[in-house]
């Protein structure tokens, strides 16, 4: 009876390299089956729908939740899938098995006071303590995971290799003072980001259909901006033209073309737009924090 499964257990570990903890879960739930078919008096590959579906009730009967039933089942029938791929049997037959639904259940949230509490945990009078302080507050405002925070910091190392081996392999362009810039134009898209992340948090708490606009207006956002070709060849948007002006005021036109001067030797910097830009970016920072602040106490209620 048990020759099927210690093969799928086999499979699972040297043909699908399954996780240890994949591979204990599913043997623990088919062993407790076949423990069942053995009280019956069948063999596994002999069960049909009538007896897994019997196994189910007996399930449901001793007070396994909806959760349990439904991974067991799932182990039940990945495990006669691999019996039809090596012609054990001629069908599988799990069909039409219906079980209850799992319950969700809503994520555990902290309270405000849990919240505070936390963030009053690093000991900003040391170093390490203000860098946790500061992933603490970025991971709480912005909402991302723990692993894309720590990714940040991995990706600006990269952005600024790939720039300086661009310009000076590629382009002939050798390092120059102005990329001494760089970690001020980081600063700049992070606090850029972070202010812009800080207003759409707090609003889609509120206006919960204004999280599907947001992957749309970024990528409106992004081809505004002379990301991946220069606007300038255009012109309308180059120095003097019509839309000269109100292009140079989306915050990251005047942080690419400094980009591109210092790295790739091209285009010109253009202060005026610059410092515009750096006010854009402080004012929507400043916003964010000021909206964040005034609906923060409720979105415990909200949620």
């Amino acid at each position: 009876m048990n020759d099927i499964i210690m093969r799928y257990e086999d499979y699972l570990i040297h043909t699908k390299h399954a996780s240890d903890n994949t591979v204990a879960s599913y043997m623990r739930d088919l062993r407790q089956y076949a423990s069942y078919l053995g009280s019956e008096g069948i063999d596994v590959l002999d069960a049909d729908q009538d007896v897994v579906s019997g196994y189910m009730n007996s399930m449901k009967a001793n007070g396994k939740s909806a959760a349990t039933i439904s991974r067991a089942l799932a182990s039940i029938k990945s495990l006669y899938i691999f019996a039809v791929q090596n012609r054990e049997i001629e069908e599988n037959p799990i069909h039409n098995i219906k079980i209850d639904k799992a319950e969700k259940k809503l994520p555990q949230i902290l309270t405000g006071k849990e919240v505070e509490l936390l963030l009053q945990q690093p000991k900003v009078t040391e170093m390490k303590g203000c860098r946790d302080k500061a992933m603490l507050e970025v991971l709480y405002a912005t909402g991302i995971r723990v692993s894309e925070l720590i990714s940040l910091a991995i990706q600006y190392v990269f952005l600024i290799i790939f720039l300086v081996y661009y310009a000076a392999a590629k382009q002939g362009v050798q390092p120059n003072l102005w990329m001494l810039m760089t970690p001020l134009i980081v600063l700049q898209l992070a606090m850029l980001s972070l202010g812009c992340g800080i207003i759409i948090s707090a609003l889609t708490t509120k206006y919960r259909d204004l999280a599907m606009l947001v992957g749309f207006g970024t990528q409106l956002w992004m081809y505004a901006s002379p990301i991946a070709y220069d606007m300038f060849r255009f012109t309308a948007f180059a120095p003097g033209g019509k839309w000269h002006a109100l292009y140079m005021c989306n915050p990251i036109s005047p942080i690419v073309n400094l980009f591109r001067y210092a790295y790739l030797g091209t285009g010109a910097i253009e202060w005026k737009y610059y410092f515009i830009g750096w006010g854009i970016t402080l004012a929507l920072l400043f916003i964010g924090i000021v909206l964040f602040s005034r609906v923060e106490k409720t979105f415990m209620d909200t949620v």
